[in-house]
């Protein structure tokens, strides 16, 4: 699929290239992202890793199950170390993209980057989308549907 020059590349493009799983290993575990893409353009290629919090695991958690803050430390080790471009064999770059549904979610999520004087350790950029009730009500009219 190709729009002003741009290409959308699926998940299945990505981990054909060396025949891997879409989970990522690390040194403890793995980073399994809810899905994967990338995008070319005129400039090259990002990709992306998509994870849509639906508010399942706790903030933080002293057991070795899945938290948003042990998340945000695989993020970081796989990121730092560059393990997305080994893993599938990728040149480009990753972003990671985080959904979430309710803003104090969001909140807790944040707090997984302050250190203790309450500083951000990393990069968080914000982008506020619609609501849901608004895409709701726009095709609720039947007329808007053609």
């Amino acid at each position: 699929m190709s729009r002003l020059g741009q290409e959308y590349v699926p998940a299945a493009r990505i981990v054909a290239i060396k025949d891997v799983s879409v989970g990522i290993p690390l040194r403890n575990g793995s980073v399994l992202p809810d899905q994967i893409f990338a995008i070319r353009s005129d400039e090259g290629y990002l990709a992306y890793a998509l994870e849509v919090d639906r508010a399942t695991e706790p903030v933080r958690s002293t057991a070795a199950r899945k938290s948003l803050k042990r998340s945000v430390g695989q993020y970081r080790e796989l990121l730092g170390q560059g393990l997305h471009k080994q893993h599938y064999g990728l040149k480009c770059e990753l972003v990671v993209l985080w959904v979430f549904l309710r803003r104090a979610r969001e909140a807790q999520w944040r707090s997984c980057f302050e250190d203790s004087a309450g500083r951000q350790r990393s990069k968080v950029w914000d982008a506020d989308f619609p609501r849901w009730e608004t895409f709701q009500a726009a095709f609720s009219d039947s007329s808007v549907l053609v």
